[in-house]
């Protein structure tokens, strides 16, 4: 049909009261007059929806647990992937509204995915978000925004929006900018937006080890085998390069083997013209894809240049008699990578990148350990099934974990820089611990749960709330740390729960923010949050009694009926009188992130390369033995005279009580007016550039032990320990400096001609106050010291007492010691 015969066919079925519409437009078309958009409408790559001025656009907003990979919202959306033009004017707008007036629900908006949006003199209201752009570009003339959840948002670098005089009013939030977005405004109007106006977040980097490179010589293999469309009866093994040009079926009771290493490549088929491929594979039978770290199996497009949707799936249905093996295989450009309905399946290290959705299931039983989901518009989606998730990395994708009504165990878990929400949990039973979820739209948002334990995870620099839930009950939410969100640590809404033993700080606007609450929020930290610790909408009061509120007065921190008449009241009586000891939950710092009070790690944590972890002053960290804080990125840990940080034993104190503050690599690490108290080596650094000013060593096994360098040591203390500070073939100035009462002040055990000890004091060394050890063969320039009233004499082991090493050149010799500030008590 050409397009005038396609236009008065869309025009007579419009004329229909209630028309419904294709779910992905065909062809190009045509709206006017009154149309009603009662599901979701898809705008594929290659099409233009054109919309005339004066066009209504009445929406009927959609139940939120469809699961079609090729929509990114959960309420009835215009989803564009083509071309979207809306051609209103002043006088004769196009309207965006919802069918039913005073339905409290929400449409999801104009949700642009890698296409592009045109609009002209047009009102978009009662959306969750009006325009959402995460890829491809949207240019808004003339266009109000209002009454929604959200005006306008950019996702990410790859979104691009133009707003020129339009408006964006009325709304709950007006402008995101989330993860890099930008936009060119011209006489944009922001106003009557009832919680923020604008809100930018920069992208937050969250280092990984890279994933592991394609296997080479993939595309150089010989065919082995081609298929159609066909059936394998049987016990079919597939090895070498297989491609798949149909759809190729294993009927119950046959079963599918692939080796290690095997490729197989899918053809696109496309009859439908919806823009998906239609070839796979369909189990009803058994699969078994088991591939090796070194040798995995691959599943790809076949086309010369592969993209998202160019083939179907791994469809597996109704296999529930053995569990289905899907092991150490990157799965590819698929439409749904894996698709299950009524199967046991077992997915581990493996790879789903660059489908429209990862992985999909219902009503099955699925495990899911250590694998990668990079770079899909979706990465997993399911409901009515049972789960465990495990080690997994879910990363850069468009929208991360989605579920419904699970029984789910997630455990260990990372999600990180999806441009939508990390993890999304609607009804169901769920037990989180030790997740991750850094640096993604919001980090975990559960809705009308029964029952749920969040136990020990990190849910940090989320752009907007680290943890969201509504309409919740029977809630344990401990453990958990929510640092460094955009808005919130934790929204609360209608929400039963236990909120206890919680770090919750440097979040922009709020660490809680309360709808509506029933329990007891207590045992938490709370501290440094932009506006208020707690802030309430509630008329009941809140108990909130035994937190730490960051050594302020509770109201000063709290916005609750104190503040405005109505909202009931945050009882805080009796706070807790100091920081409480909280246990970092996680075997990472994943992103720039900053500790408070009381940090306890039983485990050994990692600063990565590109991550900066701050210490904030009067900050105490805990070691039990065999704790280590590893870092490979920066840590900037700077005290003050009356709140100075400390490192110490977990335990009775002790020399081996607890290990060492680690840098490898971890150039601009800075630590200041810092005290190490009866630990094993208080710092051991490697190729590290590292400054220590006004610091304490006391009563370690050793103080500093480094590698390289360079170090920097000014007006620093080192009492009652084993060793001082220990050098081995480094660079390193010490400057102003005591070392008292130690066994041994300063051993060299090899190469210390870059070293230089200037302006120290030297006194009551047990054994040495410097000893070169029986590799040193360089002098050591350590000349302006003072020795005590003895001098240098017996308290220097070098050349002097055994030939062949190194001597220290302590000439000339101060008469009086250096003026020092630090005292010996902690």
């Amino acid at each position: 049909m050409g397009f005038p015969g396609l236009l008065l066919a869309l025009l007579a079925l419009l004329a229909l009261p209630g028309a419904a519409l294709a779910r992905v437009l065909a062809e190009d078309a045509l709206w006017q007059g009154t149309v009603e958009l009662p599901e979701d409408l898809l705008v594929p790559a290659g099409r233009t929806l054109t919309i005339a001025a004066g066009t209504q656009v009445l929406v009927e907003p959609a139940d939120s647990t469809r699961i079609d990979p090729e929509y990114l919202a959960h309420g009835t959306e215009i989803a564009v992937r083509g071309r979207l033009r809306i051609l209103g004017t002043a006088d004769q707008p196009v309207r965006f509204l919802l069918a039913s007036a005073g339905d409290r629900e929400r449409w999801a908006g104009l949700v642009v995915d890698g296409g592009s949006l045109e609009a002209a003199g047009a009102v978009i209201r009662d959306a969750e978000a009006g325009v959402q752009v995460q890829a491809g570009s949207a240019s808004l003339a003339g266009v109000v925004v209002e009454a929604c959840r959200y005006g306008v948002v950019g996702l990410g670098p790859r979104a691009e929006l133009t707003l020129s005089h339009s408006a964006i009013r009325d709304n709950d939030y007006g402008l995101l900018l989330l993860a890099g977005a930008q936009a060119r405004e011209e006489e944009l109007t922001l106003a009557g937006n009832r919680r923020r106006d604008r809100l930018f977040r920069p992208a937050v980097p969250v280092p990984v080890e890279p994933p592991a490179p394609q296997p080479a010589g993939l595309a150089e293999r010989p065919l082995a085998r081609v298929y159609g469309d066909e059936a394998l009866v049987g016990e079919t093994l597939w090895q070498g390069r297989i491609l798949v040009q149909g759809t190729v079926r294993v009927p119950a009771d046959s079963r599918l083997v692939i080796l290690p290493g095997t490729l197989v490549e899918v053809a696109r088929r496309d009859t439908n013209g919806d823009g998906y491929g239609e070839n796979g594979l369909s189990i009803q039978g058994l699969l078994v894809a088991k591939g090796t770290p070194h040798a995995p199996i691959v599943f790809r497009s076949a086309e010369p240049h592969r993209q998202q949707g160019d083939w179907d799936a791994i469809n597996i249905l109704g296999s529930d008699q053995g569990d289905n093996l899907v092991e150490f295989c990157r799965i590819e450009d698929a439409f749904r990578g894996l698709h299950f309905h009524f199967s046991t399946v077992t997915v581990r290290g493996s790879r789903l990148a660059n489908c429209l959705r990862g992985m999909q299931f219902q009503e099955s039983l699925v495990t899911v350990r250590d694998s990668l989901f990079l770079g899909n518009t979706s990465a997993l989606q399911a409901r009515d099934s049972e789960v465990l998730l495990a080690g997994n990395h879910f990363l850069d994708n468009g929208q991360g974990v989605n579920v419904f009504r699970l029984g789910l165990t997630a455990a260990g878990n990372l999600f990180a820089g999806n441009l939508g929400d990390g993890l999304r949990i609607r009804e169901g039973v769920s037990r989180l611990f030790g997740n991750t979820l850094a640096g993604n739209r919001s980090g975990l948002v559960m809705a009308d749960a029964r029952y749920a334990v969040l136990q020990g995870n990190l849910l940090a620099a989320n752009h907007e709330a680290g943890l969201t839930l509504r309409s919740c009950d029977h809630l344990e939410v401990s453990g958990n740390a929510m640092l460094g969100n955009g808005l919130a640590g934790i929204n609360l809404a209608d929400v039963r729960a236990e909120i206890r033993g919680n770090l919750v700080t440097d979040n922009g606007e709020r660490g809680l923010a309360i709808q509506s609450f029933a329990g007891r929020i207590s045992g938490n930290n709370l501290a440094a949050n932009g506006l208020y610790a707690i802030g309430i909408e509630a008329s009941s009061d809140i108990d909130a009694t035994g937190n730490w509120w960051g050594g302020l007065d509770p109201a000063t921190v709290i916005y609750d009926g104190a503040d405005e008449a109505g909202l009931g009241r945050v009882l805080v009586e009796p706070p807790a009188p100091a920081a409480l000891p909280f246990t970092w939950p996680v075997a990472r710092v994943p992103c720039d992130s900053t500790w408070r009070g009381a940090v306890r790690l039983e485990q050994r944590v990692t600063v990565p390369a590109g991550v900066t972890l701050t210490l904030a002053a009067g900050t105490t960290v805990t070691y039990p033995r065999p704790a280590t804080l590893a870092v490979h990125g920066l840590l900037a840990a700077r005290g003050g005279p009356a709140a100075r940080i400390r490192f110490q034993a977990g335990g009775e104190a002790g020399p081996d009580d607890w290990d060492m503050l680690y840098f490898e690599h971890g150039n601009g690490s800075v630590l200041s007016e810092v005290d190490f108290v009866a630990g094993s080596w208080a710092i051991h650094s490697h190729l590290t550039d590292l400054a220590v000013t006004g610091c304490r060593f006391l009563d370690n096994r050793g103080g500093i032990r480094f590698h390289g360098g360079p170090l920097a040591v000014r007006g620093s203390l080192f009492a009652g320990n084993g060793i001082g500070l220990r050098a081995f073939r480094g660079l390193a100035s010490v400057e102003g400096s005591a070392f008292v009462a130690n066994e041994i002040g300063v051993f060299v055990r090899e190469k210390g001609k870059r070293l230089a000890l200037h302006d120290n004091n030297f006194l009551d060394n047990r054994r040495y106050a410097f000893r070169m050890g029986d590799f040193a063969e360089d002098d050591v320039a350590a000349g302006h010291n003072y020795w005590g009233a003895a001098g240098p004499g017996a308290s220097i082991f070098d050349g002097a007492s055994e030939p062949g090493i190194g001597r220290v050149l302590y000439e000339p010799v101060r008469l009086e010691p250096v003026a020092m500030t630090l005292a010996r008590t902690p």
